[in-house]
């Protein structure tokens, strides 16, 4: 026991300082929740906690070694990823300016993003990040010698924590102290995520991820 929660630790120490940092993912819940609505945010975490266990399942079982260790595998989820962001960083610039009537705290935007399409977001932008991909990959390669109710406990560690932080983000954005504010700015703030989802998406493009040693 003693050695499993020393190597819990030393798994989970970097996920949880990588989390934290800034990307795609956490832009989408900016925007998702400040934008749109509560739920709209709390479901796309829900969505990126499971592209994250998505991540973890496929190295813990194996296949991950494969990725791993093809430079075109890992190519074509940067491209494709790169690509997702674009579409959605340019989809927020053109969306259109939304009365703050429009939207209900907790609940739906008539006019705006059903929960499906927040879900679809999260997911297929956590599924499609190659830095996140090749990260939890290193992680699960370090410990591909430890027992399999390990390493499941480690991926499913890695998912709920993800939902946690990026719903109490969400949350967060929500407050209803800030919420007049945050749609009175509804549509800057759609602007301002688009330039810099696709900045990331350059970014993205530009940077080199080479396959796990």
């Amino acid at each position: 026991m003693q050695s499993f929660l020393a190597e819990y630790v030393w798994v989970m120490g970097p996920f949880l300082a990588g989390l934290v940092g800034p990307g795609p993912d956490f832009v989408m819940i900016i925007r998702n929740s400040a934008a749109n609505t509560r739920k709209s945010g709390v479901i796309t975490a829900i969505g990126l906690g499971l592209g994250i266990l998505t991540h973890a399942s496929y190295a813990m079982f194996g296949l991950g070694v494969l990725i791993a260790q093809s430079q075109l595998a890992i190519n074509l989820i940067k491209y494709c990823g790169a690509a997702y962001i674009t579409y959605i960083g340019v989809s927020a610039l053109l969306s259109k300016k939304k009365e703050s009537k429009d939207i209900d705290l907790g609940g739906s935007d008539a006019k705006g993003m059903s929960s499906w399409q927040a879900f679809r977001m999260g997911y297929i932008t956590e599924l499609l990040n190659p830095h996140a991909a090749t990260f939890i990959l290193s992680i699960f390669l370090s410990v591909q010698l430890s027992p399999m109710m390990w390493r499941i406990s480690y991926g499913l560690s890695m998912s709920f924590s993800s939902m946690i932080w990026y719903s109490i983000a969400a949350i967060f954005l929500t407050n209803q102290l800030l919420r007049q504010r945050f749609l009175s700015v509804r549509h800057i703030i759609d602007r301002v995520a688009g330039v810099i989802l696709i900045g990331l998406a350059i970014r993205l493009l530009l940077a080199k991820i080479t396959v796990v040693a």
